[in-house]
């Protein structure tokens, strides 16, 4: 199956690995229906019945955190997900869809969003850089297609308020410690501009060095992690036209992430959460060892098992 969006008179391709593999959330049983999802491992098309996984308990529970106002509408264009929204439609739950529509009210079709999300297959990380370039047009123009993709997503915390806390951290050990209070007074007045002096992450590194006595394994820095959580004091890029926080994503391990501020917002105080997403697939966007790709999230469910 060839894979990616509807391109208009370009040409169309059909997605990749976005057919359901759970039930959807508190759906009631509706009509039996037989689509192609529930597929068995390596089995393409393997065929089951809606109203029977309807009545299942699924293998996780889904939160929808966050969706941007437009994603709904993209939906349909890729048939293994309209397979899914039909499949809703002959299944209507006035419950969820009133709690969604006060959680999400400017977005459109949070449902339709949210039944992707839940029962959408993730496109496998070996697929990713294959789908993005399959989904050119003939003309080689390339509008981003939108994949879902799963993992464990860990953000990325600015490195200078990183910085800042650790040396904040560390002054009251230092009162009893002169060789570590020369090392706080020499960083210092390198808060403010780090660079002069090899960049935040060095100077990180050269205080927790000269403090590693005074400390109990990693405990400095999951103290620093914590304060760094509680004030979202993410790493943030200016990119497709606004500032947005960097992440990255356990089963993309070629891509970088890039949340909205308002996507990170919705973030649980946790630094790693295992995710659905619904993201734009592009080239990447910033020199970053490794990484190849970029996911602009466009909707982010928080997966509970």
């Amino acid at each position: 199956m060839s894979s990616g969006e509807s391109s208009g008179g370009g040409g169309s391709f059909e997605p990749l690995g976005t057919l359901a593999q759970t039930a959807p959330l508190a759906a009631k049983r509706g009509p039996r229906a037989t689509l192609p999802f529930a597929r068995p491992q390596g089995v393409l098309g393997a065929p089951v019945t809606v109203g029977e996984l309807a009545a299942e308990a699924p293998p996780f529970t889904l939160s929808l955190l966050w969706m941007d106002d437009v994603v709904g509408t993209r939906l349909r264009r890729q048939r293994d997900w309209r397979n899914i929204i039909d499949a809703m439609e002959r299944q209507p739950d006035l419950a969820l869809e009133e709690a969604l529509a006060e959680e999400h009210g400017d977005a459109v079709e949070p449902r339709e969003v949210f039944e992707v999300l839940s029962r959408g297959m993730p496109l496998p990380p070996i697929e990713l850089e294959s789908y993005l370039k399959r989904s050119a047009r003939p003309d080689g123009k390339l509008v981003a297609p939108l994949a879902l993709v799963r993992g464990t997503l860990r953000v990325s915390f600015d490195p200078v308020v990183r910085l800042q806390l650790t040396c904040a951290a560390l002054t009251p050990l230092a009162a009893n410690d002169a060789k570590l209070q020369q090392t706080v007074d020499a960083v210092r007045p390198y808060l403010s501009n780090p660079e002069a002096f090899g960049g935040p992450e060095a100077l990180t590194e050269y205080l927790l060095g000269s403090a590693r006595p005074h400390l109990r394994g990693d405990d400095m820095t999951q103290r620093v992690e914590r304060l760094l959580l509680d004030k979202r004091a993410y790493e943030r890029r200016e990119l497709f036209g606004e500032a947005h926080v960097r992440a990255t994503l356990s089963e993309a391990p070629d891509a970088m992430v890039y949340l909205s501020a308002p996507a990170a917002a919705a973030l649980p105080l946790f630094r790693d959460v295992t995710v659905r997403l619904l993201a734009d697939l592009h080239p990447p966007q910033e020199e970053v060892s490794g990484k190849t790709l970029a996911l602009r999230v466009r909707a982010v469910a928080r997966v509970a098992t």
